[in-house]
């Protein structure tokens, strides 16, 4: 894969994952939406159904106000009638008696709770009689002239007079009173007038009985703004004037509803209100029922801030899961790049490295093909049979180490080949005892110079191995020459190859330096030198026991070092037992 190709390749990859957290946000964006959509169509129509509960509660207890009001004046309007009836009885039969009417007076009175007291005018609106005193007393006699009545232009019609307010007659406590009144007529003439005297704190304690909640208020009006009576919930209280309700009363009979939601400003912000109104009969009274918004919304409002903490939850869940999608994918976009710029520079290096081994190659094998070249000459008496032996000698010995090192590059280029993959692995029945015996001829000399003596302990019966002969004699030479190399003149090396359970192992022991505990861990990395403050001569660039590690790796089998410091060092080279090729199966092993 060219670089070009890598390159391309990643810039779609980091395309994708852009695209993909553009799509993760576009996702949770809409998600979010939907969700805050379904909830404010939710919220709405609980919203409608709680104003649309709280207008049939409103209209309902209008109703019912209404309805016990008219029911109420109408008994009292039917009572006075009665009244007027028995009055004008007396005078056709020419026999007033006060005490008679007074009885009347009094009966009445007994069966009507919200009236405080009855009583029957002349014609000059004097009192001729009570419900509650008898006979009158002067000071009776004043009381009642005082009362704010009117004649009724119409002799069947009640007159609803001014709320008026005793200071005096107060037999039950109460404060304002209502006069209500109608003509007593005779032969079409006016003879005098029956007059109830209405008690509005009967309708106020009805009123409180009402369920309009803690806040709501049931109140009863005149047409021209005063307030008759109230409930204790009502911002207004009995007597007071507020003249802007003749709109509502004037509007009570052309709404069909009746009932409205109101929003009014307040010191604090806005409110809300349901409000119904409904006139009371013919009569120029009207009753309205209010009910606050902090009293019907409250359900609404509960419902509200329990979905608004569960959609601040869920918000913070979402943007929660989306930061971590959001941070997982630029993770895997910065790790991609990572990795785009890693693999460029590694194929970079890895075509520096070709280069360079290419070059390396040309200038090792020139000259050393240079040098083998003309001590074969030499070796060969090419330019005739006066060559000293000597020479010759000198000749042989480098071309042999000529070679060796035209041997070694090709090993460290071969260990490139590894490293790539490219390396050729010939396997064959590999004679144990005859590979040993190759490389130690190998160093032989090495170690006849360095004063040391090889020992060799292999057993003539050991098996074949599977393996890559110039591999498996590199790898003893290696060892061998490290062997050589930290081992005191005068020392043993023994070389060993034993069979066992485990398969076959080939061991190079020394009795050198050792190497440091620090170092075991790090053993078969290229250029580590095993004991870097020992001295030796002909060092090499540390590559010796890496090239064995990785040649065994490439056969099958394990490199084991055991070394303890001024004790000495055992490399040993391990071949499992499914690489060793018994004598009685070698023809199988050679036809597979």
């Amino acid at each position: 894969m060219t670089l070009r190709r890598i390159s391309i390749h990643n810039v779609s990859a980091v395309t994708s994952l852009k695209r993909v957290r553009r799509t993760t946000v576009l996702l949770f964006a809409s998600f979010l939406s939907l969700v805050i959509l379904a909830v404010v169509l939710h919220l709405a129509e609980q919203y409608s159904e709680a104003v649309d509960s709280a207008k049939r509660t409103a209209r309902g207890s209008a109703r019912t106000v209404e309805s016990l009001t008219e029911r109420t004046l109408g008994e009292t309007h039917r009572v006075l009638e009665g009244i007027g009836d028995f009055y004008t009885e007396q005078i056709r039969l020419n026999r007033f008696d006060e005490g008679d009417l007074h009885r009347l007076l009094a009966g009445k009175l007994k069966s009507l709770p919200y009236l405080s007291t009855l009583y029957v005018l002349d014609v000059d609106k004097k009192p001729i009689a009570t419900g509650r005193v008898y006979p009158l007393t002067p000071a009776a006699l004043e009381q009642f002239r005082a009362v704010p009545i009117a004649p009724s232009p119409d002799e069947s019609e009640l007159f609803i007079g001014e709320l008026y307010q005793s200071d005096k007659y107060t037999l039950d406590g109460v404060r304002y009173y209502l006069p209500l009144s109608t003509r007593i007529m005779q032969d079409g003439r006016l003879v005098g007038y029956a007059v109830g005297i209405l008690r509005p704190d009967y309708f106020a304690t009805f009123f409180n009985t009402m369920d309009v909640g803690p806040l709501g208020a049931v109140e009863l009006w005149r047409a021209d703004g005063l307030v008759i009576a109230a409930s204790k919930n009502s911002s207004l209280k009995t007597a007071d004037s507020y003249p802007e309700f003749t709109k509502y009363f004037q509007r009570a009979r052309e709404e069909a509803e009746g009932a409205q939601e109101l929003v009014y400003a307040v010191s604090d912000g806005y409110s809300r209100r349901i409000q119904a109104v409904d006139r009371v009969g013919e009569m120029p009274l009207a009753v309205m029922v209010i009910l606050d918004g902090n009293d019907y919304l409250k359900p609404w409002r509960d419902s509200r801030n329990r979905i608004g903490l569960v959609m601040i939850g869920i918000f913070i869940v979402m943007v929660g899961t989306g930061l971590f999608i959001f941070s997982q994918l630029k993770r895997s976009e910065q790790n991609e790049t990572e990795l785009r710029r890693a693999k460029a520079s590694a194929e970079e290096a890895n075509e520096a490295k070709s280069r360079f081994l290419a070059h390396m190659s040309h200038e090792f094998r020139t000259p050393l093909n240079a040098i083998m070249g003309f001590s074969e000459i030499i070796k060969n008496k090419v330019l005739g049979e006066g060559v000293s032996p000597v020479y010759v000698s000198y000749a042989d010995h480098i071309h042999k180490s000529g070679e060796h090192l035209l041997n070694i590059v090709n090993d460290i280029l071969d260990m490139a080949k590894i490293e790539s993959g490219i390396q050729p692995l010939h396997r064959e029945a590999v004679n144990v005892a005859g590979t040993i015996k190759s490389a130690i001829a190998f160093v032989d000399r090495l170690a006849s110079e360095r004063g040391l003596r090889i020992v060799v302990n292999v057993p003539a019966s050991l098996p074949d191995i599977s393996a890559d002969e110039r591999y498996l004699r590199q790898i003893l030479i290696n060892l061998l020459t490290n062997a050589t190399k930290f081992s005191a003149p005068g020392l043993e090396i023994e070389v060993e190859a034993r069979r066992h359970d485990k398969g076959l192992d080939i061991s190079v022991a020394d009795r050198g330096p050792g190497i440091d505990a620090a170092l075991m861990r790090r053993i078969g990395e290229p250029f580590l030198q095993g004991n870097p403050t020992v001295s030796r001569s002909g060092q090499g660039a540390g590559l010796g026991l890496s090239i064995c590690k990785q040649y065994m790796d490439l056969l099958g089998g394990e490199l084991l070092i055991a070394s303890e410091p001024n004790q000495g060092t055992t490399a040993s080279v391990r071949f499992p037992p499914e690489l060793l090729i018994d004598p009685s199966c070698t023809l199988s092993k050679a036809a597979e």
